[in-house]
């Protein structure tokens, strides 16, 4: 199956699943895809996560501090999601107007998410994510797989199943070598399906 049928195959699952009337998750995943259906990509955007949201760390943070300082990206606006609110990287950046923090699971974060052009995690977004054609998927994960993961764990299909379904969102997998990159994709059943391209050139946060 192409990419391109692929991503539709789960846009329209995730809609029929998740569009519940009278809940607020089902109000965001309306708003989320209204969104993606009627705003333009912003094309000098960058929205990150780290760790579900819950701190701005690990190798987004390299990314996003790294383009901070290239003048190449001066007029890109740089958005978070974070949970925490008093952050210490964030409260260094409040002042500038490029720089947005937003909330998981919120409006602002839906709205971001649909319109962003670079998408960048260190795990997984939301079960209701779905790239949209003309977004950037990179993912970088965040360590090394000395532990079960994908298929391997003992919770929930689904956990298995989002994980496996991000990657297949996933343009760029920035490995940091070649070990690290064949397991991700084979406890997630994708050695043979993935139409990404793998990096596996060491992770962002070691080099910088």
């Amino acid at each position: 199956m192409s990419m391109k049928k692929t991503l539709k195959k789960y846009r329209s699952e995730a809609k029929r699943r998740l569009t519940v009337k009278g809940s607020e998750k089902g109000r965001l995943v309306s708003l989320y895809y209204k969104t993606m259906k009627t705003k333009p990509i912003n094309e000098k955007m960058v929205l990150f996560e780290a760790y579900q949201a819950s701190r701005m760390s690990c190798n987004p943070l390299a990314i996003f501090e790294y383009m901070k300082k290239d003048p190449e990206f001066a007029d890109f606006t740089f958005v978070w999601v974070l949970s925490e609110k008093d952050n210490f990287y964030a409260n260094e950046y409040k002042k500038d107007k490029k720089f947005i923090v937003v909330p998981p699971h919120s409006k602002k974060f839906v709205k971001y998410l649909a319109v962003a052009k670079y998408i960048v995690n260190n795990k997984t977004f939301p079960y209701y994510f779905v790239k949209r054609e003309g977004q950037v998927h990179i993912s970088t994960w965040h360590g090394i797989p000395l532990k079960t993961l994908g298929k391997q764990q003992l919770g929930s299909m689904g956990q298995y199943r989002n994980v496996a379904r991000n990657y297949v969102h996933t343009d760029y997998l920035v490995m940091p070598d070649k070990f690290t990159a064949d397991i991700m994709l084979e406890c997630t059943d994708l050695q043979s399906r993935y139409q990404g391209q793998i990096i596996d050139a060491g992770y962002p946060r070691v080099d910088f």
